[in-house]
């Protein structure tokens, strides 16, 4: 079973100069990612790749792909002119991602030599901070007309730096041969790399220290689609003993809920992540960490059968026991014995409030499901197929993407064809369920409830897409290039009177209408056709 990760957090205080986008660091001006830069390198963190380090890891699994060109000698120098608006596959499964990547460790494994390309000097100087320095100071270290000679001789043009490293370096070792070899081999033994510059491959101990599957399970998320490849953004630091993903946090940032649920996902795969937060306050940052930890649960047993009565001679139940659960071990621990016992004379608490067993146990089973498997919270919030999704909670979600209709007073429908929450309705039955959810370490109450709000604004599916009409019949009504039609492709629309709820459209059912009325569009604008025979069951048939 693998260990969760830790996250911890380095806070740094700052005046932010509005006028230069920076900080004010005593006499200097630096821009936050200059701080975090300055600050890990300072910490003996001798490799530091900045936030587009996966980005390039991935343009270079999928460059085959991406311009129909296969691996030649020529390969990795496409990537250095490639343009970073590329086109992303998003369409590998984590076997074919797996292989890939196996792929390019064999190639970091045959001790290419600088003159070879690999992966290493592409990559790692690409990114690598600290080379930017080394070049510069190297260059200024020289004799005035052996400066003029070179620029003039390599036709070097300094912006080509923060463009090409790979190239740069090419040229200087070209030009200055040993005398730039014996520099840079100084200079690395300075940061605790004690080898000579061409024998170096940081990747490889980045990935010694990162197992193949921690990083086959990052690509494949990486791969999912844009908003999973756009919000991850983490600097990677390492010291020879641990590997860090540092996400930085601007003070006047906040955090999307892509970007948390890829830290969750990281402490999944027991990797380490630290927040660098610029002038956040202590009690924000400890509101922060908390939510990638266990909430802490009160089971509370009372005993129908041993009755005390008190002095007004009402009866109360005998407390049996009580739990303070702080560790999933515990609580599975603690809902195995009572899953063993007889509950019918049981009454339990958690919490506070009064639960059925059985219903905790559900809930119990799905977070077993998760820990048992080192699933991040993309399991919670249904996000096995990287889509945004409404509720951070599976069970959550599942009762609210339901039917809701006016005969269970969720709602009504107006003479307009909105319908109208009745939002007392919604929230009684959210508290209901939360008594239920809180049996779940991982519960969030608050983000929950904050869904639920986003969720029950009056909806018009007529313009809302994302909704459909119910009918007295339980069939389900779309408006689709400028018509209704039901799951029948029936067009035949009988008005919102006869309309009692709504639900959240199923596009697969939607689809197989709207195939059905484009294999007979021509009948259908001679009004020929208004309605199809069909099997289907509607909502309401049993």
């Amino acid at each position: 079973m693998t260990h969760r990760g830790n996250i911890t957090v380095k806070s740094v205080e700052y005046e932010y100069d509005e006028i230069f986008e920076a900080y004010n660091v005593g006499d200097d001006i630096k821009t936050s990612d200059k701080i975090l830069r300055d600050y890990y390198i300072s910490s003996d963190y001798f490799v530091f790749l900045d936030s587009f380090f996966w980005r390039e890891l991935f343009k270079y699994l999928f460059l085959e792909d991406i311009v129909g060109e296969e691996p030649n000698e020529e390969y990795f120098d496409l990537v250095s002119f490639f343009s970073d608006d590329f086109d992303l596959p998003f369409s590998f499964n984590k076997a074919k991602i797996k292989d890939r990547f196996l792929d390019v460790l064999e190639i970091i494994d045959d001790e290419y030599d600088y003159s070879n390309q690999s992966l290493f000097n592409l990559l790692n100087l690409f990114h690598l901070n600290m080379f930017d320095d080394f070049l510069k100071v190297f260059l200024d270290k020289q004799d005035e007309k052996v400066k003029e000679s070179f620029l003039e001789e390599c036709e070097f043009d300094r912006n080509l730096f923060d463009f090409n490293k790979y190239l740069c370096l090419d040229i200087f070792v070209e030009y200055f041969d040993e005398d730039f070899i014996k520099f840079m081999t100084v200079e690395l033994e300075k940061h605790g790399i004690i080898k000579e510059f061409f024998e170096i491959n940081i990747l490889l101990f980045i990935f010694a220290e990162l197992s193949s599957k921690q990083t086959c399970s990052i690509l494949h998320r990486l791969n999912s689609n844009n908003e999973c490849f756009d919000s991850f953004r983490p600097y990677l630091a390492y010291n020879g003993e641990e590997i860090l993903f540092v996400f930085k946090w601007p003070e006047f940032n906040k955090w999307n809920n892509e970007e948390r649920l890829w830290i969750d996902f990281l402490l999944s795969m027991g990797c380490n992540v630290e927040i660098f937060a610029f002038n956040q306050p202590n009690t924000i940052l400890s509101r922060f960490i908390n939510k990638f930890k266990e909430n802490t649960i009160k089971l509370e047993l009372f005993d129908f059968d041993d009755e005390v009565l008190d002095d007004q001679e009402f009866p109360k139940f005998k407390k049996v026991d009580k739990f303070t659960i702080d560790d999933f071990n515990q609580l599975k621990d603690e809902m195995e014995i009572l899953s063993q016992e007889d509950n019918e004379n049981l009454l339990i608490k958690v919490n506070g409030e009064e639960v059925n067993f059985e219903d905790i146990y559900d809930v119990f089973l799905c977070t077993l499901e998760k820990e048992e498997n080192c699933l991040s919270k993309d399991y919670c919030c249904n996000y096995e197929n990287f889509k945004s999704t409404d509720f951070p909670c599976r069970y959550v979600m599942e009762e609210f993407n339901c039917a809701f209709t006016c005969e269970d007073n969720f709602g009504q429908i107006t003479n307009k064809g909105i319908w109208e929450f009745n939002k007392d309705a919604l929230e009684n039955k959210f508290y209901e369920l939360a008594k239920t959810m809180r049996i779940c370490p991982f519960f969030d109450y608050m983000e929950n409830k904050k869904a639920l709000t986003k969720n029950s604004r009056n909806v018009n599916p007529k313009t809302y897409r994302k909704w459909c009409f119910i009918d007295e019949d339980g069939h389900f009504w779309y408006f689709f290039r400028k018509m209704w039609f039901n799951e029948e492709a029936n067009i035949k629309f009988p008005g919102f009177s006869k309309m009692v709820g709504v639900k959240k459209t199923d596009y697969e059912l939607r689809s197989k209408a709207v195939a059905i009325m484009d294999e007979n569009i021509d009948k259908i604008k001679k009004g020929k056709i208004i309605e199809f025979k069909s099997t289907q069951k509607s909502l309401f048939d049993f």
